[in-house]
């Protein structure tokens, strides 16, 4: 069977947020093919799409992806062994452990009618992306690691800040979704979605599925959280470029990627840091209050410097009304640091 390489690579590249490496269940870290589709599962996610493998099966799925992505033929050569995919170029070629049963438990999910689908607002993967920068990575409280979907808006809370973005869902009641499966849902632009009793399908115009576990854990009531209040702040012009620039040591901190604002009389000071150095810029600011300082994720600065650079503080709290959602940040006391001349 002969193949374009780089639509196969494609195609299994689109699927991957379904595989897991550390045998969650049984081919977790496979391609499964079948019926003219490839799957993807891991517990909780499960993608699949249209391949041009017709072929029935399971594959490991991390040499065949680095296998395609190194090989520099446009088309190469297929062969089905008994227990392995032959993968041939020009004179040079490659087999890869292959099971013929397919036992990928996607079955096992609840798959919503042709007729359940409906398509998506139009801003949702923009909500999508804003919003979930405010998910929690602390494990001891569930369902803040998970972006909140009602019919009429989509937030999270990190207990530090949180955000709100209205928008008509389509979604008939709440529910949690993980974050994790919400920014591969941003990557793959969905554009139609269905749900089940326990899950949520995702579909984008090429034709990739993306499932997601949905789950339904009581959720805090944010009303009162993203109203604004307090006095009006107008944040300096370059912030945002201050902000990227910061970034290049705050990425150090994968699990943590923010930098810290801080508010002083007449000044702002952006600060990043990370086992690599530190930045920090200072710049003026129309502001007569108490040192504060809050800190924030770039992405989601720049999305709200992209709406609006007016702020409104109160006492231990900032709020930025975006036009299209609400962003609220805890601030703290800023002290004076023995090796800052700020």
């Amino acid at each position: 069977m002969k193949v374009n390489r780089k639509a196969v690579l494609e195609t299994l590249e689109a699927v991957q947020p379904g595989l897991s490496h550390e045998g969650t269940i049984e081919q977790s870290d496979c391609f499964a093919f079948r019926d003219g589709r490839v799957f993807t599962y891991d517990d909780e996610i499960a993608c699949s799409a249209e391949c041009e493998l017709d072929i029935t099966g399971a594959v490991l799925a991390k040499p065949l992806l680095e296998l395609l992505q190194k090989l520099p033929e446009e088309v190469i050569e297929l062969e089905i062994g008994e227990q392995c995919m032959r993968v041939k170029g020009q004179r040079r070629g490659a087999d890869i452990r292959m099971h013929h049963d397919v036992l990928l438990a996607v079955d096992q999910i609840p798959w919503p009618d042709e007729n359940d689908w409906w398509e998506l607002p139009s801003d949702f993967n923009e909500a999508a992306e804003v919003v979930r920068q405010c998910v929690s990575k602390e494990d001891a409280y569930f369902a803040l690691t998970c972006v909140h979907i009602t019919p009429e808006y989509m937030e999270a809370c990190d207990n530090v800040q949180a955000t709100r973005y209205p928008l008509a869902t389509g979604f008939s009641s709440e529910l949690l979704i993980r974050s994790r499966a919400m920014l591969h849902l941003v990557n793959m632009v969905a554009t139609e979605c269905a749900e089940t009793d326990t899950w949520v399908h995702f579909r984008n115009a090429a034709g990739l599925t993306l499932s997601c576990r949905r789950y339904n854990e009581p959720y805090e009531n944010l009303d009162d959280v993203v109203t604004v209040g307090g006095e009006p702040l107008v944040l300096p012009d370059g912030l945002e470029a201050a902000a990227d620039i910061a970034r290049i040591f705050s990425k150090d901190n994968v699990e943590d990627d923010k930098i810290e604002i801080c508010l002083d009389k007449n000044r702002l000071t952006v600060i990043g840091e990370g086992q690599n150095g530190r930045y920090k810029e200072v710049k003026r600011l129309a502001y007569n209050g108490e040192r504060l300082r809050f800190r924030i994720a770039p992405g989601m600065l720049k999305s709200v410097l992209a709406r609006s650079k007016e702020c409104h503080l109160a006492a231990d709290r900032m709020w930025v009304d975006a036009g299209k959602f609400v962003y609220v940040t805890v601030l703290e006391p800023k002290y004076e640091e023995n090796n800052e001349n700020e």
